[in-house]
């Protein structure tokens, strides 16, 4: 069996991921979880894409009562992930995330047949509430199962998905359009089309392994030490890489003495550091600009951008990334706005042209960042007891921010034109300052460790500094049938099946 290394620590894997089956089979977990995101890419454009074909309007005059059709979907990521985050971690992760795929396989069908506006309305809710059921507890299990070694990688792409399902959508919806251009079926088609990937997903996610983290929490060791195993070691139990996440899974879940309600994310110093962290990420994407800025450009652009971003993940490391992505997006949306007040003296086509292009180099500067990081970098600085609470109150903010400009900005920009940048710009310094000073590197550290930089301020896991866990185990014999309990908790537990 060929063997590789991490960290310095052995682990019974090839070196060549696509060379080892448990690396691959690994792959194609993080890939399903991934295509998560596909689905909700899909739909956030399919609206949009809807509402411009002409029999889709038969069911409203109203454009109000439309435009809660709308409305409704998002307003099902403000209150559902924090449910969801409940299931997850009462009874795992995968029953969030197989309920909402269920939700998705009938919901799209809810709204391509309905008769009347309210019945498409409760289509459309069923659809979110579907949807951010499984999105974040997703994202949560693809960190805590992905291999540390393609980890941050296999987590900066998921949200990259999103704008492959835009992509997609459109490309579905134009077919559509083209064939039967007057038939209500031109927007039924692609509403329908959108159960096809829950279908082809949910039996991937019923055979998905749990999370060895959940197993921990729950008092069983040694299963989580098997899948842990099974996952990342080819089955080997005296594995070093095993032993050495299964204690420091062991001692950070121990010391953050299963704090899970929402109230705890602000009980500490460290989870208020989390909080706020979370609420500049979520809320704050909403106040760079990029709303407004969205309309100029395609998806594909922002695939490409989004791509480059996570593959960068690891060289230029999450606080490079972030300050890398603000402060390009302060740079042109300064540009954009000296650009966009000179146009409105002037009229000048060549104005107008210079100011599409600054544009463009600033959703660029958003997709590195932003797109790539927004919710692998939550998922990584929460620790395991709030990681879905923490995700579900960084995807409320972002609603809530997302409800905001909805209504704010055309109203703005009618009224204040150019001068309306300048709340973007000022909120562009805001939350770089606040990644300069707030933001720490998480780059090389496991989950676990990342959880160590955060609480050691406090002393809760005795001030250890990230890497001397690792520096430990370094220095310990491993026996090769046994790994001791490093906090020493006696489940007297019997080896049986994973979580289910």
């Amino acid at each position: 069996m060929a063997t590789s290394t991490f960290k310095g620590i052995l682990n019974h894997t090839d070196s060549n991921p696509l060379k080892d089956p448990c690396l691959r089979m690994n792959l194609f977990w993080t890939l399903c979880l991934t295509l998560s995101a596909v689905f909700v890419g899909y739909d956030s454009a399919l609206f949009n894409s809807l509402q411009a074909l002409p029999s889709f309007p038969e069911l409203a005059t109203d454009s109000n009562l439309l435009g809660i059709v709308g409305a409704v979907y998002s307003l099902a990521g403000i209150y559902t992930p924090f449910f969801a985050g409940w299931l997850a971690d009462k009874y795992g992760r995968k029953v969030p995330i197989i309920a909402g795929m269920i939700g998705l396989c009938f919901s799209p069908a809810v709204m391509a047949y309905a008769k009347s506006l309210g019945v498409l309305i409760l289509g459309r809710w069923l659809l979110g509430t579907s949807t951010f059921l499984c999105m974040n507890i997703c994202v949560a299990l693809l960190v805590e199962i992905a291999h540390p070694r393609f980890r941050p990688i296999a987590a900066a792409v998921y949200l990259c998905g999103y704008y492959l399902g835009s992509i997609i959508c459109s490309l579905v919806t134009l077919g559509t359009y083209l064939h039967f251009p007057d038939s209500p079926w031109s927007w039924k088609t692609p509403t329908l089309v959108q159960i096809a990937l829950p279908i082809i997903l949910l039996p991937a996610y019923a055979m998905m392994p749990g999370s060895p983290r959940w197993l921990v929490a729950q008092g069983r060791i040694e299963d989580a030490k098997a899948l842990f195993a099974k996952i990342h070691a080819n089955g080997h139990l005296d594995d070093p890489l095993v032993a050495f996440e299964l204690q420091e899974t062991v001692e950070a879940i121990t010391a953050e003495k299963k704090a899970s309600s929402f109230s705890a994310l602000f009980k500490s110093k460290a989870n208020r550091w989390r909080a706020g962290i979370l609420l500049t990420v979520g809320g704050g994407s909403s106040f760079t600009g990029s709303s407004v800025v969205t309309y100029y450009f395609t998806s594909i652009s922002n695939l490409f951008f989004a791509l480059l971003g996570a593959l960068m993940v690891e060289r230029m490391g999450r606080r490079g990334l972030w300050l890398t992505s603000t402060g390009t997006m302060l740079v042109f949306m300064t540009i954009v706005t000296a650009l966009s007040a000179t146009f409105v003296k002037t009229g000048s086509a060549a104005v107008g042209g210079a100011t599409v292009a600054f544009l463009f180099l600033f959703f660029a500067g958003y997709d590195v960042g932003f797109t790539s990081l927004a919710y692998a970098y939550a998922a990584e600085i929460l620790p395991y007891t709030l990681r879905t609470t923490g995700l579900a109150f960084q995807n409320a903010a972002g609603c809530i921010g997302l409800f905001f400009s909805l209504w704010v900005n055309p109203v703005a920009l009618a009224h204040i034109g150019w001068k309306y940048y300048l709340v973007f710009i000022a909120c562009l310094v805001l939350i770089f300052t606040i990644q300069w000073f707030y933001f720490p590197e998480t780059k090389g550290l496991t989950l676990e460790e990342v959880a160590i930089r955060f609480e050691g301020a406090e002393g809760d896991l005795s001030g250890v500094d990230p890497g001397v866990i690792r520096a430990q185990y370094q220095e310990d014999k491993v026996e090769k049938d046994h790994v001791e309990d490093p906090v020493k908790v006696e489940t007297g537990f019997v080896p049986a099946s994973a979580e289910a």
